[in-house]
């Protein structure tokens, strides 16, 4: 409970920080924003699950899915975009609008990985 309060305050202070950062016209790096989220992720999981290694890479691995899929939306509502927007400078975001209506399928991934390792 206590570490999906973090990743959920973490994930709001980064929607906050980055709608700031476009409105105000900088350039965003989502990929550095990313970085340092998951790297929260890790140090938070690492002192509440220590020393079960399955649940910490579980939790991480969950956390990096649910972001992925709730930091998009989140931010593409923020700015006005469809829900499901995606750009045109990332590979990432190419990949995604290729997948089409698949795209939340690839999203869902880690999440299913996430809660598989959590399981075991």
């Amino acid at each position: 409970m206590i570490y999906a309060l973090i990743v959920t305050v973490v994930l709001a202070f980064k929607v906050v920080w980055d709608y700031i950062a476009k409105t105000n016209g900088r350039i965003i790096s989502h990929s550095r924003s990313a970085l340092i989220d998951v790297s929260v992720y890790v140090f938070s999981a690492g002192l509440l699950f220590y020393p079960d290694v399955m649940n910490i890479a579980g939790a991480v691995v969950l956390a990096c899915g649910y972001r992925w899929i709730a930091f998009d939306i989140l931010f593409n509502l923020a700015n006005k975009d469809k829900w499901d927007h995606y750009g045109t400078s990332s590979k990432l975001d190419l990949l995604m609008t290729k997948a089409g209506k698949y795209h939340l399928l690839i999203k869902a991934v880690p999440i299913a990985i996430g809660l598989t390792l959590c399981l075991v």
